[in-house]
């Protein structure tokens, strides 16, 4: 087993020099501030970065730069509570899957029985689903062997799941974060609170908000990620 500690980014974590990424040069980025209700950022490029890994996840060729490998046997994260103190939350990561089986999960948070949130593999329909709450909302099965940005939202009256920044499938209900919270057990990337398959594949750009990022915000962190000081200037 690996253990390492988790990322919580305070203020001056996020200013200090995070890796740009591209996926457009004509797109607009996200800018990484502190203003932006961000709670943990991990691109696995940076050695001072730290998490919480269980199993014994290695790192491999991602997206841009290096990625996270998912064995599918042990290997998952865990994340801080923190991440559900607030009204709403954002949670979006570039996946290549290499396979996938029925209710594998991207992420879980919740006690695995009356408040979980998870996203994964849903075996009824053969989609990609978010459960939040009373939502069950759908997404194309993102394809093995090939990078996707997934990028999630929810809180009390909200869901939705957006593909490479569009738009999927979007319901006026959900549940709240600290609702969530309340009885956590599990707070999982990769890992059910069930007894679920694991994620199998690679992972980059693990990015969490506490609150529930706009359209344009979601289509932004899909084109990438610039860092910028208090000031708002681009380093």
């Amino acid at each position: 087993m690996k253990l390492k500690s988790i990322v919580v980014l305070s203020a001056a974590v996020v200013m200090a020099g995070l890796p740009v990424f591209a996926k457009s040069k004509t797109a607009k980025k996200f800018a990484v501030n502190s203003e932006k209700s961000l709670e943990v950022f991990l691109t696995f490029d940076e050695e001072t970065e730290s998490y919480t890994a269980k199993g014994n996840p290695v790192t491999g060729d991602g997206f841009e730069g290096k990625g996270l490998v998912f064995d599918g046997s042990d290997d998952y994260l865990e994340l801080d509570k923190k991440i559900l103190e607030g009204d709403g939350l954002t949670f979006s990561v570039n996946i290549k899957p290499e396979s996938w089986a029925y209710w594998e999960r991207i992420f879980d948070f919740g006690n695995g029985s009356d408040c979980d949130v998870w996203l994964g593999l849903d075996q009824a329909t053969k989609a990609l689903r978010l459960a939040a709450g009373s939502a069950t909302v759908l997404a194309p099965l993102p394809e093995t062997g090939k990078w996707t940005t997934v990028t999630v939202t929810f809180g009390e009256k909200n869901a939705a799941i957006y593909i490479n920044g569009k738009l999927s499938q979007k319901l006026s209900k959900g549940v709240s974060p600290k609702k969530v919270l309340a009885t956590v057990k599990g707070i999982y990337v990769g890992k059910s609170n069930w007894n679920d398959p694991l994620y199998k594949g690679i992972m980059d750009n693990i990015f969490v908000a506490s609150r529930i990022l706009s359209a344009e915000e979601v289509q932004a962190v899909a084109a990438g990620f610039i860092n910028t000081d208090s000031a708002g200037y681009q380093k």
